[in-house]
């Protein structure tokens, strides 16, 4: 961030300019403390700047004691489970709340391999929320289990450097 906007951004934090948007009048989930505290949240150039603050704003949304919630995180989700597209769910959990879904394509990957879990990429590429994927530990799981395919470290390669696989 270049000098000039941080500038912009501390001006409207300490309430020397306008915030582009205010959502007032909302009950924040303090995810900290576990307590609801009535709140408003400040936005300029699309980043929060303030909370629980007094500030003058473009534009108010009045949240007539809705509740705020940061956004949740699906630290292990076997996408392959749900019997519906990786772009469904992730569209749907998107609504409730989740903004970002750890995947364990292991079921993907014993049945499709890379394929497998190209197609979870692909998928989620242009969805609403994060979504990272992370190589599956074995493939297949032992050695009495006939899965359909083989995923090595080689196979794995690949995906080295995706930003969205974290490992």
């Amino acid at each position: 961030m270049k000098y000039e906007e941080y500038q912009k951004l501390r001006r409207a934090a300490l309430g020397q300019a306008e915030a582009d948007l205010l959502l007032a009048n909302g009950k924040l989930v303090d995810v900290f403390t576990g307590e609801i505290v009535e709140s408003s949240i400040a936005v300029k150039d699309g980043l929060i700047i303030g909370v629980s603050r007094s500030y003058q704003a473009k534009k108010v949304v009045d949240l007539e004691g809705a509740y705020i919630a940061p956004g949740f995180i699906d630290a292990h989700l076997h996408l392959e489970s749900t019997m519906v597209s990786p772009a469904e769910l992730v569209g749907e959990a998107v609504k409730k709340g989740t903004t970002t879904f750890i995947v364990d394509p292991h079921e993907a990957a014993n049945v499709s391999g890379a394929d497998g879990i190209r197609y979870i990429l692909d998928q989620t590429g242009h969805s609403p929320a994060n979504v990272f994927v992370m190589m599956p530990s074995c493939v297949p799981a032992t050695d009495l289990d006939d899965n359909g395919c083989l995923f090595s470290a080689n196979d794995m390669y690949p995906f080295v450097g995706n930003p969205r696989v974290l490992g």
